[in-house]
This record gives C-alpha cells, structure tokens and sequence, in this order.
C-alpha cells in the first residue's frame, strides 16, 4: 500500500509562495518605520494587505498532511480487514466452519460489507460505535448478473476495490470506475466465481497499483472445488509484457 507507516510532512508549492511573498512585503512595511518619507509610508501601507493574505495563505497551505495509513489484512477466503484512524471494516467474513482449514472470523468493526447476500458470517463480527465518521466512503456496485455486490472504499489517500464473488464481465463503467485502484482485491478460484484467466484480465482492465488475489484453494485451506490460482500472477505479468512492448 501507498502508505504503511508513519510519513513526512510535505511542502505545498503554494504555501511556499506566500511565505516567500509574505516575507518580501514585510520589508517596505519595516522600511516605513525607518525611512519616514512619503514613499516608504505609501508602499508599506500598501504592502499590509498583501503581506496579511500572504501570511494567511502560507499559514493553511504550508505543509502537506501525509497519506493516511491503512493497514489491509487477509482473513481467507474472501475475508480482508481493513484499518484505518483507529476504525476496522471488515469485507465479507465467512460463516464458521464454512471454509475447511480456516478458523472462524472474530473480532470488533465499525462496519461489515457482504458481497454475496450472506451475512451470517457479518454476525461473528462485534460491531463497534464510532467516536468520529468512517474515514472511508463506500460505493456499492452490483455485478451484472444481478448476483454480486462490489465495493470501492475511498478515504481520499487511497481507494480499494473489493470484487466480491464476482462471477462474470465487469461493465465498461465499472472497469473505469475502478481503473487505478491503490488495491484490487479479485477472486481466482472458479466454481463459483471468475477464475485466475478471467481475472488476470479483469486486472489488466483496471491496472490496480497492487492486486490482492482470494477465493482460492491451498494445501491447508479452502473450498476443494475451487482452483488454487497458481497461474494468475504469471498471466498478469504476461499481460503488461505484452502491453508494455505493443
């Protein structure tokens, strides 16, 4: 993720400007009070607004906050935990004992997104009240099918996108919706949901900073049915080669 630990402060051009503005229009304001011509008086009362503007400017542009961390976990399955300003928002937990090989889902959130219409999972999860708002905002996209929720979390620092039991083509307003995510998170499995080829090109389509592949089977977990995904980051780095050299 863009943001994993604690980050510097940057300058803001623009706060650099008027501080470097404010300073220059100090001098004939210092000057009037030395020199006491006409002059002088004129520029440094007509530099007193100015440098006041500037001062205030530079005051509230100065630094640049740094990104807000979050802090994404993967439960399994479909299940991630996402952490942000103290507040949990977990996506899609599993009903217990559903995935073989798998502990069930516990814990405190502020929030619990469903994708597939179950939410027997959601119930394991304590939900917690918040002392301030959500620092995400959450758009909800139904898959065509009409049999799938997606969600797209956005905090202004970074936007995460959850595909959920996606289990045919995206549109073309979701793909642009989703182009240019921080994090895509795409099942790989089949079965129930796309598998690692067509999810190799949905990531391609969207072209995510960083790709979280889910719904996949180990040695240690997972649904049998479903496949392991052992050629998806293959058929991804395939794909941009292949972009990159047309």
């Amino acid at each position: 993720m863009k943001s994993t630990g604690k980050e510097k402060r940057q300058l803001k051009p623009l706060g650099v400007f008027a501080l470097v503005m404010a300073i220059i229009y100090t001098i004939p304001i210092i000057a009037m009070f030395f020199i006491r011509s006409q002059m002088s008086i004129t520029l440094g009362l007509a530099a007193i607004p100015i440098t006041l503007i500037s001062y205030a400017t530079a005051k509230t542009n100065f630094w640049k906050p740094p990104a807000t961390n979050v802090k994404v976990s993967y439960l399994g399955h479909r299940c991630f935990r996402l952490a942000c300003d103290d507040q949990v928002v977990f996506i899609d937990p599993y009903p217990a004992g559903s995935v073989p090989g798998l502990k069930p889902v516990k814990g405190k959130a502020n929030l619990v997104l469903c994708s597939d219409g179950d939410e027997s999972g959601a119930a394991q999860i304590k939900i917690k009240e918040a002392k301030r708002p959500l620092p995400f905002t959450v758009t909800e996209f139904e898959a065509a099918d009409g049999g799938n929720k997606m969600f797209m979390l956005d905090n202004g620092d970074h936007r995460i996108v959850h595909l959920g039991a996606l289990d045919c083509d995206l549109t073309e307003e979701q793909i642009a919706a989703f182009r240019g995510a921080d994090i895509l998170m795409v099942p790989v499995g089949g079965e129930y949901t796309i598998d690692e080829d067509e999810a190799a090109d949905i990531t391609l389509a969207i072209s995510p900073e960083y790709v979280i592949p889910m719904s996949f089977q180990t040695a240690k977990y997972g649904l049998k049915e479903i496949g392991r995904g052992t050629n998806f980051a293959s058929s991804v780095k395939e794909g941009w080669l292949a972009r990159t050299a047309s």
